[in-house]
């Protein structure tokens, strides 16, 4: 009986030191590996490596759900024989991939901050240059509103950078850049169309001047780009004015009504002052003149102005200018003062010469 409790008893304690065993020999839960694994997985997002490190960011993401999905496996298993080991390799290497991640991630933030930075005062130099260029010339309201919308969109990605969310600045810097080089090419191709009709305005001018010369008479000449109007006196320039014009200036004047400033040779055929003018004192030219009036007939023939469209008239050179915007509905406006010496000098028949610019496109932009 004795020999029997003794292997009763010996039989117990084998099985229980094999049981102590078996439990010392499982490994603990790979809970703090996998917590480590998602906080530098959450420390990738935070920074955007999915945008910035794709590769490494979901890479790091299939290791960390294949450790969850290894542990709730051996969790499903008998506890003395849960082996944890996968799901610990997994998320170490989901670890290691996500600093891997927000290591290239914050280089190339780093770089896309500073490249970010000089692309905005790229663009915003390229704004400045377009106004300052085309700052004058007439737009449509396509035009007008791309412009609008180019400022707002810069506005928006400056502020975003200020922000360091530099995805959405370069998101709203590309929409600026599209929309500089589609009002680039816009104006480029108005003044293209626009000054194919230099050597026109160069031959009136230059038979202008030679006329002023030849018969040692005054000439006026108006350049509408440069916004100038110049007296001649027997062939040279004696006086320079700064002028402004209609708000649709670019282009010869079509019809009644258009705010076109016209473009031609013509003569000053009355002298208006005091109750004669709102305008303080004017010079009103012969327009239409003859060539003036074939070109609008030719016109409603190719149906370039209705049919029911009437010709303007009444195209001065008047005073109450110097506001320093366009505003006129076709005249040219000059300063009080300037009318003054323009009145004294030039009579009735004195030749006014309009054209668009004195200089050709690409002396203007070279």
């Amino acid at each position: 009986m004795t020999k029997f409790i003794v292997y009763i008893l010996t039989f117990f304690l084998v099985s229980l030191l094999c049981i102590i065993i078996l439990v010392l020999s499982v490994e603990d839960p790979p809970q703090d590996e996998i917590n480590r694994a998602q906080k530098r997985l959450v420390e990738a997002e935070k920074i955007k490596s999915s945008k910035y490190a794709p590769e490494l960011f979901h890479s790091a993401s299939a290791y960390y759900d294949s450790s969850l999905n290894a542990w709730r496996h051996e969790n499903e298993r008998l506890f003395l024989f849960r082996n944890f080991k996968k799901a610990k390799e997994f998320a170490a290497l989901s670890n290691l991939l996500a600093e891997e991640a927000i290591t290239v991630t914050r280089n190339k933030i780093s770089v896309t901050e500073e490249l970010l930075g000089l692309r905005i005062s790229m663009l915003e130099n390229r704004f400045h240059d377009l106004i300052e260029k085309y700052g004058n010339i007439p737009i449509n309201n396509a035009g007008r509103n791309d412009l609008v919308k180019g400022k707002l969109l810069l506005s928006e990605g400056i502020l975003a950078y200020n922000q360091e969310n530099f995805l959405a600045s370069k998101i709203k810097l590309d929409s600026t850049e599209l929309i500089i080089s589609l009002l680039d090419e816009y104006y480029v191709k108005i003044l293209g169309d626009y000054f194919s009709q230099y050597p026109q305005w160069h031959h009136w001018v230059t038979q202008s001047i030679s006329n002023s010369k030849r018969n040692k008479t005054d000439c006026i000449i108006i350049d509408k780009y440069a916004r100038e109007c110049m007296l001649y006196d027997n062939g040279r320039m004696v006086q320079k004015f700064t002028i402004e014009l209609s708000v649709n200036w670019i282009g010869d004047k079509n019809e009644q009504g258009d705010k076109s400033t016209p473009e031609g040779l013509y003569v000053i055929k009355n002298k208006k002052s005091g109750k004669d003018t709102k305008y303080y004192k004017a010079l009103l030219l012969n327009y239409p003149n003859e060539e003036d009036k074939k070109r609008f007939v030719l016109n409603k023939k190719k149906k370039i102005i209705e049919q029911d469209a009437k010709i303007g008239s009444l195209i001065e050179i008047h005073g109450n200018g110097g506001k320093g915007i366009d505003w006129t509905d076709g005249c040219i406006a000059l300063k009080d003062s300037d009318i003054d010496i323009l009145f004294e000098v030039c009579n009735i028949g004195t030749r006014v010469t309009i054209v668009g610019s004195l200089k050709p496109l690409k002396e203007l932009f070279p």
